[in-house]
């Protein structure tokens, strides 16, 4: 009888097992991954007469799970992740550093955001991080346009259109005799050499390429000119986080400018160039 039953269900076996299969390998929770929304990274200033506006360019996040490096992703992101339960997250911005895409970096004066979240699997936990300037932070320069101008070849304007932040922005002079450069009439000391990071933080929006540099003084050879890069005209207003860092630390020289140029024009009719949040930032 048992026999008999067996061979009636002999053309069915084959789904038979596919269903037994199926069955044996429904996925669990524990294979089943939750999710992390993040839209945006925010700077929030903690003190802005020292440390000027909120402006950034964060354009990715660093992600560590349980204190293990997760990955480097592009903001807006949302990403699996392979915990669940309470997760300590570390959220870390990220900027391009001199406006090259292929050097994507931490940006060493902002905080990370730590923050822990009871992860579920299949749900979405949407995160909403905010990052201040550490307190190591050194404003070398911290110029905003609005009270003063620490430049030459740059005038205050007040115009609505042509203002990025507040009241006032600086608007490059260009003389098409010669080629312009603007330099800070702030000089900023450096007395240690080993482990100096120094970064330049500047908004614009140019019609027209500029060059951004440093000029170096130093006891044995006096003034000399770094060119670090060529920063690309923009429409609208961008932000650019400029790497001087390896510059600084390959010279002996200790007193430094920051600089931008613009090169010699056959005319200046069509050449606007609009800069704002000019910031030299150090860390010893």
């Amino acid at each position: 009888m048992i026999k008999h039953y067996l061979f009636s269900l002999k053309p069915y076996l084959p789904y038979i097992l596919l269903l037994l299969l199926a069955a044996s390998c429904k996925p669990s929770d524990e294979d089943i991954p939750s999710y992390l929304h993040i839209p945006a990274m925010d700077v929030f200033v903690t003190n802005p007469a020292a440390q000027g506006s909120n402006s950034h360019n964060i354009s990715d996040v660093w992600v560590y799970i349980n204190d293990d490096i997760q990955g480097v992703y592009q903001l807006p992101v949302t990403l699996p992740v392979r915990a669940t339960g309470n997760t300590k997250i570390i959220l870390s911005p990220g900027i391009l550093a001199n406006g090259i895409s292929t050097t994507r970096v931490q940006y060493p004066f902002y905080t990370d955001t730590v923050m822990y979240r009871d992860l579920v699997a299949g749900q979405t936990d949407t995160l909403y991080p905010a990052v201040t300037y550490r307190a190591a932070t050194q404003f070398l320069l911290n110029e905003d346009f609005e009270n003063g101008n620490e430049f030459t070849n740059v005038s205050r304007i007040s115009d609505a259109e042509n203002v990025y932040q507040g009241l006032s922005s600086g608007k490059i002079i260009v003389d098409n005799t010669r080629n312009t450069r603007i330099v800070t009439d702030t000089k900023f000391q450096v007395d240690q050499f080993d482990g100096v990071i120094v970064f330049v933080e500047l908004d614009y929006k140019s019609s027209h390429t500029m060059q951004a540099g440093i000029i170096a003084t130093s006891n044995n050879q006096g003034s000399f000119i770094i060119t670090k890069v060529n920063i690309s005209p923009q429409e609208d207003w961008n932000k650019i986080y400029l790497n001087f860092t390896p510059e600084i630390n390959n010279t002996l020289a200790t007193e430094f400018q920051f600089f931008l140029q613009v090169n010699e024009q056959s005319t200046t009719d069509d050449i606007n160039i609009f800069i704002d949040n000019v910031k030299v930032l150090l860390d010893e």
